[in-house]
């Protein structure tokens, strides 16, 4: 069932069901991603589906030059759509034991009313400053300058303009001087208000608390430490960082809310089945890397630091087991953007890629050999909204060698691999990185680009032929999955962690993952394969060097004629 179809198969329309679920505990999880919502329900004792649906909720690009931001949504689309995902699902007949919110790492501002602190008052149009969001890039230098190496380290070694404190700094510097009050708040805590304000879940992540190394996960906007507020962002009177505990609504209902970041929910419903020394990889419109380090079994007492990974993060499930983040924010948008502009490309990218495989494979057995080598002398390096790790650098953008004047099938082809090509670089050069905190001897990737094979391979391909596992349920629903099973295990009064040791049964636990990829994945040598491929990707860093170093001349020329 594809994304965009993925309809509410609502399990209850069953009579039968329908008297099985009747009083049996169930939990929901959310999911927002940059562009697609999903709620799933599911069994609050073995994590089974029982429902699930999805909406499409868009992000805006700002053309007006008096705009504060590049990005944005609404949050009243947002709201909408999840009452309507609610109410598809009939939420209501259901017994609710637990709710989990996942969503992008975007900021909300609320507007609220002077005389209770409280957000009742009119939020923006477009209240919600999304993740792409890169235009905080004065504050962004501001806080690369000012803060110690005690905050750069932990965030790989600066600051990048995605990154919530940033934004957050825009925001004060805009209206320090207004006598509106503002609320400011992460995204799913903003989700998970609104479901409170609605339907009563019980949530306790309003309260801004410090995380126990003083830096906010993924350096968003809640979690930062009191002097870094007070001294470094100045916050003024008029705006509060989360909501002050004297104004948190009382609701009545023993029903538990929790929230996190996407990324996080997806990387949560693979806790039963990870093993030790597993990166996990959330592959949609961008690509997250997520990876932790167990203090108390890997006997660890000082945590590393790694220039070009974030972390570690002690906030995200606690100080024992730290965690470290890397990414890429244009992977899946990547090849959105090939198929949009292409004139080559008539269908959706999905009945596009499927087209494009039949006609590779097609060729590869004709001429006995990878389609990679048709693209031997086609280079690409593909970060077209900048780089978000390992270089932190906002200002990267794409290159193409090997143009030509054609604008045929077969280019597209040719221009859709160099783009697979260009992501398993990307792997492999963050997943060296990530080899420096310990060993890495499995990946599991969720999301829409788990279900691409051909950028598996070359993934295990570039990466010493490093098994990869996959969800055998939907890779897209994996985020609502984690979001329900980290509100299962709060309300039970544990950590996610305790997953680790599979505590939840779960009637999924013998068949979710599919086994790794295999030996002779392109049906030729490999071995030349991966050859010329160690080649090309040698070529994709030093693109990336040459573009910088362009850059640098001409800051040098334009500085002077300033």
């Amino acid at each position: 069932m594809s994304a965009q179809t993925h309809q509410a198969h609502h399990i209850s329309e069953d009579n039968d069901l329908l008297r099985l679920y009747d009083n049996k505990p169930v939990s929901i999880g959310i999911d927002l991603g940059s562009s697609l919502l999903r709620v799933g329900i599911y069994d609050s004792q073995d994590a089974t589906e029982i429902a699930g649906t999805s909406t499409a909720v868009g992000y805006h690009q700002e053309s007006s030059e008096e705009s504060c931001w590049e990005y944005t949504q609404s949050p009243e689309d947002i709201i909408l759509a999840i009452y309507k995902c609610f109410k598809q699902l009939d939420i209501s007949s259901y017994n609710v034991f637990s709710c989990g919110v996942s969503a992008t790492c975007s900021m909300v501002i609320v507007e609220c009313e002077d005389s209770s602190r409280w957000c009742i008052g009119d939020e923006y149009s477009d209240a919600v400053v999304f993740w792409m969001d890169n235009s905080a890039i004065e504050e962004t230098k501001f806080l690369n300058n000012i803060c110690d190496n005690t905050i750069l380290d932990t965030l790989g070694g600066s600051f990048i303009p995605e990154m919530g404190a940033p934004k957050l700094l825009k925001f004060i510097n805009k209206v320090s001087n207004y006598y509106t009050d503002y609320v400011v708040l992460d995204l799913h805590r903003y989700i998970a208000l609104k479901i409170m304000q609605e339907y009563g879940f019980a949530y306790k992540g309003f309260i801004n608390k410090s995380n126990p190394n003083g830096v906010a996960n993924d350096g968003e906007c809640l979690g930062w430490s009191d002097k870094f507020y007070s001294d470094i962002l100045k916050v003024p009177s008029n705006i509060d960082i989360g909501i002050l505990e004297d104004y948190i609504p009382k609701v009545s209902s023993d029903i538990t809310s929790v929230s996190c970041i996407d990324c996080y929910s997806s990387w949560f419903a693979t806790f039963p089945y990870s093993k030790k020394n597993t990166l996990f990889i959330a592959a949609g419109t961008s690509s997250c890397y997520l990876y932790m380090k167990d203090k108390t079994n890997d006997k660890v007492s000082t945590l590393p630091n790694i220039k070009g990974i974030w972390g570690p993060f002690t906030g995200v499930i606690d100080e024992n087991h730290p965690v470290y983040e890397a990414g890429s924010s244009c992977s899946g948008k990547l090849l959105e953007h090939l198929f949009n502009l292409h004139s080559a490309s008539t269908q959706s990218m999905k009945d596009d890629i499927l087209n494009i495989e039949d006609y590779v494979e097609f060729w590869e057995s004709k001429h006995n050999k990878s389609y990679h080598w048709n693209i031997k002398h086609v280079f690409y390096y593909g970060d077209l909204d900048g780089n978000r790790t390992p270089f932190a650098d906002p200002n990267m953008r794409g290159m193409f060698i090997g143009e030509s004047s054609e604008a045929s099938y077969e280019d597209l082809i040719d221009r859709y691999f160099a783009c697979l090509e260009f992501l398993a670089f990307q792997s492999k050069l963050l997943i060296t990185e990530f080899k420096k905190l310990g060993p890495v001897d499995q990946l599991i990737i969720t999301g829409s680009q788990a279900e691409n094979s051909r950028l598996l391979n070359l993934i295990s391909l570039m990466n010493d032929d490093i098994r990869i596992q996959i969800p055998k349920e939907n890779a897209n629903l994996m985020g609502t999955k984690g979001a329900a099973l980290m509100s299962i295990y709060a309300k039970n009064g544990k950590s996610i962690i305790d997953s680790l040791n599979n505590t939840l049964s779960d009637s999924n636990n013998d068949s979710f993952f599919e086994v790794n990829l295999g030996s002779n994945k392109f049906k030729t040598d490999d071995s030349k394969l991966r050859e010329l491929l160690n080649a090309k990707f040698k070529i994709n860093i030093d693109m990336a060097k040459q573009q910088k170093k362009y850059r640098e001349l001409i800051n040098i020329v334009t500085q002077a004629s300033d």
